[in-house]
């Protein structure tokens, strides 16, 4: 919920109760307020336009990435110890990956 509260905040979309989607009605006009309404379209450009021209190039940093793997596979350095391998450290690891 945060994250669509934070992009709601920017302009970009409506926030609908998960409820909402069932109710014809609700969803018609969220859906046509987003496509009819100019403040939409110009934050979505706007957005558009920051994601095209970021700093980070995404694809050279993925062929570095690979190049990487390629020549030291998976480096002993990386591993986590065996005793980090139970369920709750996957748990607690995934998620600090997720954020």
């Amino acid at each position: 919920m945060r994250n669509a509260e934070a992009v709601k905040r920017l302009g970009n979309s409506l926030l609908l109760d998960k409820s909402e989607l069932y109710d014809v009605d609700v969803l018609e006009a969220s859906i046509r307020e987003i496509l009819d309404n100019e403040r939409f379209q110009n934050n979505a450009s706007v957005l558009s336009k920051m994601i095209k021209n970021r700093p980070r190039d995404l694809k050279a940093e993925l062929v570095n990435y690979v190049k990487f793997a390629a020549e030291f596979g998976s480096p002993q350095e990386f591993r986590f110890p065996h005793s980090l391998r139970s369920p709750l450290s996957n748990i607690t690891c995934s998620t600090s990956l997720c954020l």
